[in-house]
């Protein structure tokens, strides 16, 4: 479990890195792109920040868990909360896929099939908490 966790924390940072990167470079769009009001710029931009601040947490509770520094029984209600979380995210990632673009549809599956990575290794995280 110490591993499957592990791996699993240092995916959600990676991810959370990601998602920095891309709203940055969504300071540097031009007018040209879908997104021309600065007001759907600036809550897209505070979203992404919102998901990584939950990858982040997400991924210092999977450490946690990961070390066992708390009980059995909030690990599991805490990996299973992350676990569902990050399943969700992986199907919506998938969707998006499917409605974007040929040249951007890799990015967003292989982003899919790290989240699902990380939920899949919570979930089993969970089970032998």
């Amino acid at each position: 479990m110490i591993i499957g966790l592990s791996i699993a924390a240092l995916l959600s940072v990676g991810l959370s890195g990601l998602h920095i990167f891309d709203s940055r470079k969504l300071r540097g769009m031009s007018d040209g792109n879908t997104l021309t009001d600065g007001a759907s710029k600036q809550m897209l931009r505070g979203l992404l920040y919102c998901q990584s601040v939950f990858y982040l947490t997400s991924a210092a509770v999977l450490l946690i868990c990961a070390l066992k520094l708390i009980s059995g029984m909030y690990a599991f209600s805490l990996l299973l909360f992350i676990g569902l979380n990050f399943g969700i995210f992986a199907i919506w990632n998938l969707y998006v896929a499917m409605l974007s673009n040929p040249e951007s549809t890799k990015r967003f599956y292989l982003q899919a099939v790290v989240l699902f990575s990380v939920s899949c290794l919570s979930l089993f995280g969970a089970l032998t908490a």
